[in-house]
C-alpha cells in the first residue's frame, strides 16, 4: 500500500517538531519513523522483535523501552496486552464517529486481520482514492467527443 508521507509525524514548515515529537532523541526518532513506515506499508504495526531487528538492538526489551518512551511523549499509542497495537499519533489525524454497525464490522475485520481499525479504514480510503484517481486519469486520457452539430472533415 502506498501512502502520503505528509501524514507522518515530521518537522513542520517552520523547522520545529510537532508537539508530540518535540525533543525526541535520534534513536526515538528512528524508532518512530520505522513504526510509521511499517504501519503504513504493511497495514499493521511492527512487533517489538521487528523493531529491535530493524534498529539493530540486541533485545526486545530495548525496543519495548523505546516504545514506552515514545508513548510517554505522546508520539505513539498502544493497547497493553495486545499484539501489533502500536499506532503512531498522526499530525493530520481525523476523528470519525462511525455508525454502530459499521464500527462493529471494521473492528471485526481488524481483529481477523490482526491489525487496528484505523489501519482497516486507512486501507479502504487509499484503495478508494486510487480507484478515483485511475478513473480521473482515464477520463483525462479519453479523447474529447466532437460537439453536436459540428462539421466533420469528411467533405459532406
Amino acid at each position: 500500500m502506498t501512502t502520503d508521507p505528509t501524514a507522518w509525524p515530521e518537522r513542520g514548515r517552520d523547522g520545529h517538531d510537532p508537539p508530540h515529537t518535540a525533543g525526541l532523541t535520534r534513536r526515538q526518532r528512528e524508532t518512530l519513523d520505522f513504526i510509521c513506515g511499517f504501519t503504513l506499508e504493511c497495514g499493521a504495526a511492527p512487533t517489538y522483535t521487528e523493531i529491535a531487528a530493524h534498529l539493530g538492538l540486541k533485545t526486545r526489551q530495548s525496543a519495548h523501552r523505546l516504545v514506552r518512551r515514545l508513548e510517554a511523549r505522546g508520539a505513539v499509542t498502544r493497547r497493553r496486552g495486545q499484539t501489533r497495537s502500536l499506532a503512531p499519533v498522526l499530525r493530520n489525524a481525523v476523528t470519525l464517529e462511525l455508525p454502530p454497525q459499521l464500527d462493529r464490522a471494521v473492528r471485526m475485520i481488524a481483529q481477523r486481520a490482526c491489525t487496528t481499525p484505523e489501519a482497516v479504514i486507512m486501507e479502504a480510503v487509499y484503495e478508494r482514492l486510487a480507484g478515483l484517481r485511475a478513473a480521473l486519469d482515464a477520463e483525462r486520457a479519453a479523447p474529447n467527443p466532437a460537439p453536436s452539430g459540428a462539421q466533420t472533415s469528411s467533405g459532406n
